[in-house]
């Protein structure tokens, strides 16, 4: 019987029945592959996470800067009984990073104390690549090379070209030769510092680095340079002064053997007296230079004989002997006290009046002129001061600068008598006593020496 014959109650019943069949056929043809679908989704979800998470602790902890988050006592991501070898891999990631935290570390402290070695070398460095690029220098070559007015801030230098900085083109050519032969160079450079302004003397030795680039020192010769040139004017200085007595008492004796032979006997005395005044400049002159030999000794201040001088006295002595000399200047000088007493040794401090009086009265008078020399001593705060003032023509500020060094004389009239090393050994003098000299002086309006001593 087919469905449309059946009954009508009987045809719905079937007809239902089919739909559930169908139905049912239908739901299991897709819940299969849905439900494979949902396991399979699930399961990547969680192999995910069984892979990231560990992953992303890891990262975390690595990400941290402290570096003792690896150090001894640091909290682990895990234990090592979990999660098999991903604690492993986290152990020696730990050993890693705390390696490298040492590196950077050692890295740091060495670079501080590389910068610190540069700042305290008094010479200048300079390290350029073969470009000509400057890759570092120190302070000391800032100080040379660098306009502190227009560079305030000398580390921008490093971006910039050696030629830049350096304009000589004999330090150029060091650079450059050192680049092609690879070999040392050396070259002498004058310049004048950017940051005092002070002319120097240099020695540039350059030499070159493993990766590429040279390194340039510049090792400062200024002092060894005026050194050597002060040796060369002491010695022909000393030669002359020598030299010329020397001659003066060869050529009187000379006379005296003529006048001898001749029986001149009345010229005798004039030529004896001639040859006594020469030897005495000449035992003035090796006694000036025992002096200096003995004050240039570094423990010369241990030898003085320092206590409480009194001025006047000391003073009074001095013009006493001087006056044997200059009898009409020396009854002209003005002596004005305003202290008793200065703690220095005696002995030197007649030589430090002698000179400076001597010289006011030789150089510092004026022909026909009422003004005469003054002697000035004071208290100011703890110092003792002397002041010896003249009227003369002053010193120019040019002389000023040299006027105590050897043999210095500001024109050749005052070379006539004295050795030319008075003012040295005043100056020598007041060093070895902790004190100081200088002078005060316009020219046409005469000169102040002024010596301070401490008290």
């Amino acid at each position: 019987m087919s469905v449309g014959a059946a009954p009508g109650f009987l045809r719905a019943y079937l007809l239902r029945q089919a739909t559930a069949i169908t139905a049912a056929a239908l739901l299991s043809y897709f819940i299969g592959p849905l439900n494979a679908f949902l396991l399979l989704a699930f399961w990547n979800v969680w192999l995910a996470f069984r892979i990231s998470r560990p992953i992303g602790r890891i990262l975390q902890v690595l990400r941290t800067r402290e570096p003792a988050s690896f150090g001894v006592g640091s909290e682990r991501v895990w234990e090592h009984d979990e999660w098999g070898e991903w604690s492993d891999i986290e152990t020696e990631l730990q050993k890693l990073k705390r390696a490298l935290s040492k590196k950077s570390a050692s890295l740091v402290r060495e670079t501080e104390d590389v910068s610190a070695v540069m700042a305290a070398i008094s010479d200048a460095v300079v390290a350029v690549d073969r470009r000509g690029q400057v890759m570092f220098f120190n302070s000391q070559f800032a100080m040379h090379f660098i306009n502190p007015v227009t560079h305030s801030d000398p580390s921008s230098a490093s971006t910039r070209a050696l030629r830049d900085w350096v304009r000589d083109p004999a330090v150029l050519a060091a650079f450059e030769g050192v680049f092609e032969k690879r070999t040392p160079q050396a070259v002498d450079v004058k310049i004048v510092s950017k940051g005092d302004g002070i002319a120097r003397d240099l020695m540039l030795s350059v030499q070159a680095l493993s990766r590429n680039g040279a390194l340039g020192v510049f090792h400062d010769v200024s002092a060894l340079k005026r050194s050597e040139r002060i040796r060369i004017d002491f010695v022909a200085n000393v030669s002359h002064e020598i030299r010329t007595p020397l001659t003066a008492i060869r050529g009187y004796a000379e006379t005296v053997l003529e006048d001898v032979e001749k029986k001149h006997w009345d010229s005798l005395q004039a030529s004896s007296e001639k040859i006594k005044k020469n030897v005495d400049r000449l035992m003035e002159l090796v006694r000036d230079l025992l002096d200096l030999s003995t004050l240039d000794q570094g423990d010369a201040s241990a030898k003085l004989n320092k206590r409480a001088v009194l001025v006047a006295e000391v003073t009074d002595q001095v013009l006493s002997r001087l006056e044997l000399k200059y009898p009409d200047l020396v009854r002209k000088v003005s002596l004005r006290l305003e202290c008793t007493t200065v703690h220095a040794d005696p002995v030197r401090l007649e030589q430090v009046l002698t000179n400076l009086i001597e010289n006011a009265l030789k150089y510092g008078v004026v022909a026909g002129s009422e003004h005469a020399p003054s002697v000035e001593w004071s208290n100011q705060g703890d110092r003792t001061v002397l002041r010896v003032k003249d009227q003369g023509p002053g010193i120019s500020e040019e002389h000023q600068r040299r006027l105590f060094e050897r043999f210095f004389r500001v024109d050749s009239a005052r070379s006539s008598g004295g050795t030319g090393l008075g003012l040295a050994i005043v100056k020598h003098i007041m060093i070895s006593h902790g004190g100081t000299v200088r002078v005060e002086s316009t020219p046409g309006q005469g000169a102040s020496f002024i010596c301070e001593f401490p008290v």
